[in-house]
């Protein structure tokens, strides 16, 4: 019994102060850990000088949180009182999974993030030194709430000829193979701000974009273009810079649209050829003698430089085309704008082999009209131009030295001469002083024919030694004399009395005369209730009664065509020859009624093909060529005599007809059907034969 007591004391007595596990395989304490067993199973704890022991091999290793119990050194992130180190095959990672810094396979330093956002006050240096720093992210920003605005330094500092380079490039990772294509934008640079509203522009106020223009391989070019935002905010390419098809060639588009304007303030230089393709371009210069317009070749060979105007229709060229033209404008005195003179050429023949030109010099004659002065004509036969100098009878034309005809000097800057000798002149106007020396003229050639001299002449050549000259005074209607010939148009007149007519002339003055001669008849018709006019029936104008209607009822002349069929065709009268119907004179009466009537020739002509289908179905149908209204001096009408008279001048052919009617006057429908009577002379005139 007393071991048994003792050994239940000696059990309570070893749990007073310590705590042992029965049954317990090992009594270790385990590798890195900090409680553990005795070889007894006496819980204990693992001794460490200072702190936590370390276990690991990793140097200055940080110590990070592992889980609930544990605390962990990692051997990839180390520290070693200077620099923070994280292995090559480590990250740096902000806020989620998505944003990180890394060193990649190549050693450069990759930024992966969403939005990188820079702020400071001062200035931020990021140093790259040997390798590339990539930047992932959608967008990065640099902003500055100071007074001044933020900036981006790329800066150089190797010893040698480069310079600083912000470089875009453009990588299709959605193929196997990464290619280019052509109009793949490669890089924008975009400037941006808000409008008056404080809205921020949809777009860019400005950008400058490049492209892949052709990515052939071994042809590669490419396109620059500097856009600003042009009046509603959209984007208008101002320069583009255009790789060419060849080496050594690079195109350049300037401005948008036809009505912008680009202004150089300093001299333009052209290396090459110049195509301007507006329509007005325009050198001003507030200079004295400027602007000037110089082309100057500096060649040295016999060529000059060449102004060229061409034409060129995308057609045929026709007759009269202008191939270019100069025009000289200035202000008048009221600072109207003013032509004074002007240069075209014009393609006169423009047939192929026998092409011909015409080139114009006009000035503003008098009333600010140009006008040609001087016409130069190419022919239709090899080496011939013919000219014309000055314009209008008043015109003065002014050679300063000699004139030459062909290779021989004609006439001397005095006016005379210079060869003696001028064969074949027709004509040489009044000579108004000079002595003729030459052989004796033949009287069939004299003004007036002398054959005698005789006292009562009022010739003295009383102590004459040499030649006598006779002077042959006008002509008179009772003194002969020089004589001169009147022109045709003179001698149409007929009012001169100091020239004589020629047969000629005598001809034409009978020839524009004419032979009158009259034709009279009756008629009487019976007016229609429909206004139309009446014409004579099949036995013509002698029958006692006309009772034909016309089917018109018009008082317009050379209107509406009548219609008179082919039964009554003939009733008519027919121009035996060529003549002019110049009036007509008529006596009208009512047989009762007290109304005005109108009285009318009807002609039907070979010039208005009125005329009948002689042997055919056709009748003719005449037009209202010449009426009058009756006149009873404001008296009755009814059974009481009226007059009227038509002139007018209705030529006719040989082999026309007139043919007379009657008709109420102004009535269209509703009339009244009186009889009417009248009598009609008929004023034809014949020219001469």
């Amino acid at each position: 019994m007393k071991w048994i007591g003792q050994h239940i004391y000696d059990n309570i007595s070893r749990f007073r102060s310590d705590v042992y596990l029965e049954d317990i395989a090992t009594g270790t304490i385990a590798s890195g850990g900090n409680l553990g067993l005795d070889s007894n199973n006496k819980i204990v704890k693992a001794s460490a000088s200072g702190g936590i022991a370390f276990d690991g091999s990793t140097a200055n290793g940080v110590l990070t949180y592992k889980d609930s119990d544990e605390a962990a050194v990692e051997s990839n992130l180390t520290f070693d009182g200077t620099d923070l180190t994280v292995a090559s095959t480590g990250k740096v990672k902000f806020r989620d999974a998505n944003s990180y810094i890394y060193s990649n396979d190549s050693n450069d330093l990759e930024i992966v993030a969403t939005d990188i956002t820079l702020d400071a006050a001062g200035d931020i240096d990021l140093q790259v030194g040997g390798g590339e720093l990539d930047c992932d992210a959608t967008t990065v920003s640099f902003n500055s709430t100071s007074s001044g605005f933020p900036i981006i330094n790329i800066k150089n500092q190797a010893d040698n000829t480069l310079g600083g380079y912000l470089k875009f490039v453009k990588q299709r990772v959605d193929s196997i193979t990464q290619i280019g294509e052509d109009n793949d934008f490669i890089g924008t640079i975009g400037f941006e701000s808000y409008d008056d509203g404080g809205t921020p522009g949809i777009s860019s106020f400005a950008q400058i974009y490049a492209q892949i223009h052709d990515a052939t391989a071994g042809e590669e070019s490419g396109k620059l273009s500097l856009a600003v935002a042009n009046h509603d905010g959209g984007a208008g390419v101002g320069l583009t810079l255009t790789g060419g098809s060849a080496d050594n060639e690079v195109d350049v588009s300037v401005g948008l649209g036809v009505s912008s304007v680009t202004t150089i303030a300093g001299d333009l230089t052209v290396t090459s050829d110049l195509t301007v393709g507006g329509d007005t371009i325009t050198f001003e210069s507030a200079n004295a003698d400027d602007p000037q317009v110089i082309i100057k070749n500096t060649t040295a060979d016999n060529q000059g430089a060449r102004l060229q105007f061409h034409k060129d229709r995308g057609a045929a060229m026709v007759d009269n085309d202008r191939i270019g033209e100069i025009d000289f404008i200035g202000e008048d005195a009221a600072q109207n704008s003013q032509q004074y003179g002007k240069i075209f050429v014009q393609a006169k023949e423009t047939d192929h082999g026998s092409e011909t030109g015409m080139m114009k010099f006009q000035v503003a004659e008098y009333d600010g009209t140009n006008s040609n002065g001087l016409v130069l004509t190419g022919q239709d036969a090899d080496g011939e131009v013919d000219v014309d100098i000055g314009l209008g009878a008043a015109s003065t034309t002014t050679i300063a030295g000699t004139l030459t005809m062909g290779s021989t000097a004609a006439m001397t800057n005095a006016g005379l001469l210079s060869v003696a000798n001028q064969s074949n002149i027709t004509g040489v106007g009044t000579i108004s002083s000079g002595t003729w020396q030459g052989t004796s003229i033949a009287t069939t050639y004299t003004a007036a024919k002398v054959t005698s001299i005789v006292a009562g002449d009022g010739i003295d050549v009383s102590g004459a030694t040499g030649d006598v000259t006779v002077t042959a005074e006008t002509a008179t209607d009772s003194n002969p004399g020089v004589v001169e010939l009147a022109t045709t148009g003179e001698a149409d007149t007929g009012t001169d009395t100091a020239r004589a007519v020629t047969p000629a002339g005598l001809k034409s003055h009978v020839d524009a005369r004419y032979a009158s001669s009259y034709i009279t008849f009756l008629g009487q018709a019976t007016m229609l209730s429909s206004g139309n006019w009446v014409l004579s029936n099949k036995t013509g104008i002698s029958n006692h009664t006309w009772n034909q209607d016309s089917a018109i009822n018009t008082e317009t002349n050379d209107s509406t065509q009548a219609t008179i069929a082919r039964q009554w065709a003939h009733t008519g009268i027919r121009m035996p020859a060529a003549c002019v119907i110049a009036g007509m004179s008529c006596m009208i009466s009512n047989a009762g009624g007290n109304r005005q009537v109108t009285v009318g020739l009807f002609c039907s002509r070979a010039t208005d093909s009125t005329l009948p289908d002689w042997g055919g179905n056709s009748g003719a149908s005449p037009k209202l060529q010449m009426h009058a209204d009756a006149n009873n001096e404001s008296g009755n009408y009814s059974g009481r005599p009226a007059h009227a008279e038509a002139t007018g001048t209705v030529a006719m052919a040989a082999g026309d007809i007139f043919y007379p009617g009657i008709k109420l006057t102004g009535v269209t429908s509703g009339g009244n059907t009186d009889n009417v009577y009248a009598s009609f002379t008929v004023h034809i005139k014949t020219l001469i034969s």
